[in-house]
């Protein structure tokens, strides 16, 4: 629980300076999206290695998750999320679990519950923005598209029930060659949308 909030309060001051950079002229989505390719091929590279590695993963659980490895973790994790729309965890959990040591399975877990407190906070301001973007469904609050987002939480939700079904029967090694084909498709798919 501690470990989640740490996460989630420093997650707070990445979605806040991410929504600044989001709302403000210095954002532009190709440089971002390419920026943001390249982080996710190398977590997807180290991730695959990482799970190579034939050493027990209890080696990493003696380490601590403390409020400097949150504050970096979050912090990025945040601003990330907020800039390109996706889940923190693609960036939380590499740096977690790659950087400060952290077995893979407690990685997701501090991440989920990080990105609770971090989601909350960037709906809130988030949502408080007057926007008329053409992308935008009428069903919306600021940039919160309801229309869009409500279909999206029920297949979560689905997801995340059978995820977490077979979270301890598969082992450690192919839970992260899977984050790895992830990370490489969504680097992949947004590359091919800004030059396919």
């Amino acid at each position: 629980m501690k470990e989640g909030i740490y996460l989630g309060f420093f997650g707070i001051i990445g979605v806040s300076l991410g929504k600044w950079v989001l709302t403000s002229g210095y954002y532009q989505r190709e440089q971002f999206v390419i920026f943001f390719s390249l982080i996710l091929f190398y977590a997807a590279f180290m991730m695959f290695n990482k799970g190579r590695n034939r050493n027990d993963e209890s080696h990493d659980s003696d380490t601590v998750f403390d409020a400097k490895s949150a504050f970096m973790t979050g912090g990025i994790g945040g601003s990330i999320a907020t800039l390109a729309g996706v889940g923190g965890g693609s960036i939380m959990i590499p740096i977690m679990n790659v950087l400060c040591k952290q077995p893979f399975r407690k990685a997701v877990s501090i991440s989920h519950f990080g990105m609770c407190i971090l989601i909350s906070v960037g709906l809130i301001l988030l949502g408080t923005e007057d926007v008329s973007t053409s992308g935008i469904s009428a069903y919306h609050i600021g940039y919160i598209d309801l229309g869009a987002a409500f279909p999206l939480a029920f297949g979560g939700l689905i997801g995340a029930n059978f995820g977490t079904i077979i979270n301890h029967k598969i082992h450690r090694k192919y839970l992260q060659w899977g984050f790895t084909i992830l990370a490489t498709g969504m680097a992949s798919r947004l590359l091919w949308s800004v030059f396919g």
